[in-house]
């Protein structure tokens, strides 16, 4: 008999050993999905959020910057009809690659359990529950430019001379 604690495991995936993969063994998706951007979307009663950015971002070098994959907020695609097809050929393989237990670490986790990680690289979800009940999850995210700004007047304080 399974209960309400069957189940429910964290999954964390890295996201840039994910798309190092893609990069090497399928470099169209890759290319595809650092070069058409998509837009996400959420919304509730109180919050709007809109972004339009390219799955796989990359930086002023090159380099892989952030993965952005959200099945759940990612909004309807308004693309060249002779990008749509290799857009979401290279989606469903970047989505394949996340699923892969290679790429994952699982753990389940436990009351007062707390886990911080760098969204940009790190991606999340959970595996279903067996049953029914209550559960509690709480999220909270720390904007970097926010945490970079505290450190530099910390910093400053530290190193100020009398």
């Amino acid at each position: 008999m399974q209960g309400p604690d069957d189940g429910g495991e964290s999954l964390f995936a890295d996201g840039f050993a994910v798309a190092e993969s893609l990069g090497t063994n399928q470099p169209e998706a890759f290319k595809t999905l650092s070069r058409i951007p998509a837009p996400f979307v959420f919304r509730d009663d109180s919050t709007e959020l809109r972004a339009h950015r390219c799955l796989l971002e990359l930086g002023a070098q090159g380099e892989l910057a952030a993965i952005h994959y959200n099945n759940r907020s990612m909004a309807p695609l308004c693309l060249h009809p002779d990008d749509l097809a290799g857009f979401y050929q290279a989606y469903r393989e970047l989505a394949l690659l996340l699923r892969n237990r290679e790429f994952q670490f699982r753990v389940k986790l436990e009351n007062g359990n707390l886990v911080a990680f760098n969204n940009r690289r790190v991606l999340h979800g959970r595996s279903g529950f067996a049953a029914a009940g209550n559960r509690w999850l709480q999220g909270c995210y720390v904007d970097s430019d926010g945490l970079m700004s505290s450190l530099a007047i910390l910093q400053k304080k530290m190193c100020a001379y009398p």
